[in-house]
């Protein structure tokens, strides 16, 4: 499965820290694949559409969040921003930032 991540926006936006990266769950060890595969699953972002709710807040200061999933069958692209309402959803936003944290290092 392939991923590419990018957050954009937000309190202090720094564009360096910021990504976008790419994560190949192929070149992960087993468990970290097994995991990242695992919640892309239970975002089920093939599944649902992730639009902004009418009324939803939105600002400068909001993060926004674009995931490209391309699990070999397909592909999509999902863009959501701040709060994130499914909690799924925002169990990968964490897990990929966290990735991208280290592999910035």
């Amino acid at each position: 499965m392939r991923i590419t991540f990018e957050m954009d926006g937000g309190f202090a936006y720094i564009p360096a820290l910021n990504g976008p990266f790419n994560i190949d769950t192929s070149t992960l060890d087993p468990q970290q694949a097994e995991q990242v595969e695992s919640l892309v699953r239970k975002a089920r972002l093939f599944d649902q559409s992730f639009d902004r709710a009418p009324g939803a807040p939105s600002g400068a200061d909001r993060r926004t969040y674009t995931i490209t999933v391309d699990d070999g069958r397909g592909s999509r692209v999902v863009k959501v921003s701040d709060p994130i309402g499914d909690p799924a959803l925002g169990a990968l936003i964490e897990r990929l930032q966290t990735l991208g944290r280290s592999t910035s290092k």
